[in-house]
């Protein structure tokens, strides 16, 4: 969790900048709230084989 975190918090104040516009800004006080993910569905790999004896 804590290495997603330090992922989306850069993007996260990129895109509050953005939205903002301007040159330059300073001082943008955000709070973000995370939850434990939850995983609905597991995706597993499937290989299928083919072999010729």
């Amino acid at each position: 969790m804590e290495r997603s975190t330090k992922k989306v918090i850069p993007a996260i104040k990129a895109s509050i900048e953005t939205d903002i516009g301007g040159d330059s800004t300073k001082d943008i006080k955000y709070q973000t709230y995370y939850q434990q993910p939850e995983f609905k569905h597991l995706l597993l790999p499937i290989w299928i084989n083919s072999y010729t004896f």
